[in-house]
């Protein structure tokens, strides 16, 4: 899914090898985690679920409070 060799892969996780940006961005998506991730081993918790609600303005907390029952239901 990134688009290099499992030889490769294994020269970079030994320290033998080195990966340009495009490689760690194609890495990050085809694992489907974050670049700081990959890079650092951290979790940026900016976009969490819990940090993205806090986001809300209250007067419109009730309707974002119905959209995500309805996206909970939809992945059950």
């Amino acid at each position: 899914m990134a688009d290099i060799s499992v030889q490769f892969l294994a020269d970079i996780e030994k320290g033998r090898k080195n990966m340009t940006v495009t490689t760690l961005r194609k890495l990050s998506s085809a694992l489907m985690v974050t670049t700081d991730y990959i890079v650092n081993g951290t979790i940026n918790d900016e976009n969490t679920l819990i940090d993205l609600c806090k986001s809300i303005p209250n007067s419109k907390q009730r309707q974002a409070a119905k959209l995500i029952r309805v996206f909970i239901e939809s992945i059950e």
